[in-house]
């Protein structure tokens, strides 16, 4: 069987706004740009009529809503003065009065055959994919929380660093499994996929909105570190998806 899998195009370059520009002006490039990048809600068009399992589509979250003002702190809220900001955005929520969602020409459905994705057929196989999986937390815990405390994660990032230790905890628990698990183990497996779905969703669903900027707490202590935060969304993306897959087979598994 295939499924549809929704991929959302970042939106274009942030048109530059000139200090010296006066503040008409730029709110007339940042409405054409939301317009070009962006629909409101109720006008949106997508069209999968030509998907068969349309109901299958995997990425649906990915198409959630944002406010003007969030787009708008997104995209420009370093640029922008905080008065400046204030009256751009009430001139744009007096006339777009809807939330947003990604242009149409944003949103792509690939085919994807299930028989490519990740799929357990016994507990060794599970174990097998742990250390990866380990060395994809160490690496979205570099990348996403560097010099952040456990009750401050990113803005807009609704998983924190406890998270993330948790996750790395039940994956040490379960590479202890033996093949043939104990009645006791599976309560942690499957909170174990749960966890590992529900993080990785939220990190894919988090790096798809911000694109390769992290207007966030975390980009402003990188200090000069801001230039590699594009590649570092790369590796975060590839790692949220690798959680996602995991949690998804092991969960299969248990079903089973």
């Amino acid at each position: 069987m295939s499924k549809g899998e929704i991929s959302i195009a970042y939106p274009g370059t942030t048109p530059a706004l000139p200090n010296d520009w006066a503040t008409d002006r730029k709110r007339r490039e940042i409405r054409d740009w939301l317009l070009e990048n962006y629909a409101q809600e109720s006008t949106a068009n997508y069209d999968f009529s030509d998907w068969d399992n349309e109901d299958e589509l995997s990425s649906e979250s990915e198409l959630s809503e944002a406010s003007t003002r969030q787009i708008l702190y997104d995209h420009f809220g370093v640029i922008l003065s905080a008065v400046e900001f204030e009256k751009i955005l009430a001139s744009l929520d007096k006339e777009f009065t809807e939330d947003w969602v990604p242009a149409e020409d944003r949103v792509d459905v690939d085919e994807v055959d299930e028989d490519d994705e990740l799929s357990f057929s016994s507990y060794a196989d599970v174990r097998s994919k742990i250390p990866q999986m380990m060395q994809h937390v160490a690496e979205v815990r570099e990348a996403l929380f560097p010099h952040i405390g456990h009750n401050n994660p990113p803005e807009n990032l609704r998983i924190t660093a406890s998270d993330l230790e948790q996750l790395n905890f039940l994956l040490s628990r379960a590479l202890e499994i033996d093949d043939t698990p104990m009645e006791n183990d599976f309560q942690l497996l499957d909170q174990l996929g749960e966890a590992a779905l529900r993080i990785g969703s939220e990190i894919t669903r988090y790096i798809s909105k911000k694109g390769d900027l992290f207007l966030n707490k975390a980009v402003e202590t990188a200090g000069a570190e801001f230039g590699k935060w594009g590649v570092r969304a790369i590796g975060v993306f590839c790692a949220g998806s690798a959680f996602s897959e995991f949690g998804r087979a092991l969960l299969e598994l248990l079903a089973k």
